[in-house]
């Protein structure tokens, strides 16, 4: 009857140094590879779920109105001459306000550090405030020739 355990000729094999070494290298060769396949099937599965985090925090936003106040605070610095293309009345509007805001006429453009200050306020918003706004501001754009300022182009990024 032969001889059916296995491991010996496996144990002869691997009491030689070199092909333990050459083992071992393939081993480790196989464990790198197998750690990128799984950090670029996370990144791809990552990058898919911020995606679709963006497109139903858009979906929310759609539903979900901007506070007039953020309104009123931010559209100036996200655009340039905003209250010389849009009506107050209609900023009322996405903000489902029965009352219309006071905008001074001509209504001066905000410095450069004021669009800065108005910037690092605008990414402290939490997330949903900030989707709110921005989406009310691609509505603004439909509707009108808004010039978004270079320095708040990237915000626009994140609905993207």
């Amino acid at each position: 009857m032969p001889d059916t355990d296995q491991s010996a000729p496996i144990e002869g094999f691997l009491s030689s140094a070199s092909e333990a070494r050459v083992i071992y290298v393939f081993l480790d060769m196989l464990a790198e590879r197998v750690a990128r396949l799984e950090q670029a099937a996370g990144l791809d599965e990552l990058a898919a779920l911020r995606a679709e985090n963006r497109r139903l925090a858009k979906r929310i936003a759609a539903w979900d109105t901007p506070s007039l106040e953020h309104l009123l605070e931010f559209l100036p610095v996200i655009f340039r001459n905003v209250w010389g293309l849009v009506r107050a009345d209609e900023v009322a509007m996405l903000a489902r306000s029965s009352e219309a805001p006071g905008i001074r006429s001509p209504c001066p453009e905000p410095s450069g550090r004021e669009v800065e200050l108005g910037r690092q306020r605008l990414a402290q918003l939490p997330a949903d405030e900030r989707v709110r706004v921005l989406v009310a501001g691609q509505t603004l754009m439909k509707r009108h020739p808004l010039v978004i300022r270079s320095e708040m182009a990237g915000f626009f990024q994140e609905l993207s």
